[in-house]
């Protein structure tokens, strides 16, 4: 009896030690991408140990707190992400989406900081991938949000919105619908979101 759960227990630790070994980046992605949350995080967590410096692994990881509700966590560790590779535009959009989700659970007067954070990675991706419609989005979405004091304002929400339109003109319609939902122009709304 003694035998066999010694050979059990071999088994499982020689099991994880192959499991370990196969792990790389692509597996933990498909793991990610097929919603299997708990399988990602752990293959995820075990490249990190690996390389914890590793900005794609800390972007994962990031996108699975988010996922989880962790906003704290998504935060911390997409920065790290950012900080990493910083020329990721990808990397930005999320820390943007994950302190957009963690700025309610903080008090008042650290929200605006945590606004112009996000603005500043808006502004940045914005810079190094000035035609993408995910960075238009985010900063369309952003000025509509925002007070005048850090930014925000609704000429420049159309702005984006028309910039989002000569990039892709369904999502521009669907942009000027966004717009129209935020003034309560109803009718107008559903105009645009049909013509998407």
């Amino acid at each position: 009896m003694i035998r066999r759960g010694l050979s059990a227990c071999i088994a499982l630790l020689f099991g994880t030690a192959v499991f370990a070994a196969d792990v790389n980046l692509e597996s933990a992605r498909a793991q990610f991408l097929a919603m299997h949350t708990e399988e990602a995080q752990r293959q995820f967590e075990t490249l990190q140990t690996r390389n914890p410096n590793d900005a794609a692994v800390l972007y994962y990881l990031g996108r699975l707190q988010l996922r989880q509700y962790h906003r704290k966590a998504a935060v911390k560790l997409l920065r790290r992400a950012v900080e990493l590779q910083p020329d990721a535009v990808e990397y930005r959009i999320s820390v943007c989406e994950a302190i957009g989700a963690y700025i309610d659970d903080v008090p008042f007067y650290k929200q605006l900081g945590l606004a112009q954070e996000i603005y500043k990675h808006l502004q940045a991706a914005s810079a190094i991938d000035p035609r993408s419609l995910e960075v238009h989005d985010g900063l369309m979405k952003f000025y509509l949000a925002a007070p005048v004091l850090i930014g925000g304002g609704r000429d420049k929400a159309l702005a984006e919105a028309a910039q989002i339109a000569a990039l892709s003109p369904s999502r521009g319609y669907i942009a000027t619908g966004l717009i129209a939902v935020h003034d309560k122009r109803y009718a107008d709304a559903e105009r645009a979101f049909r013509a998407a």
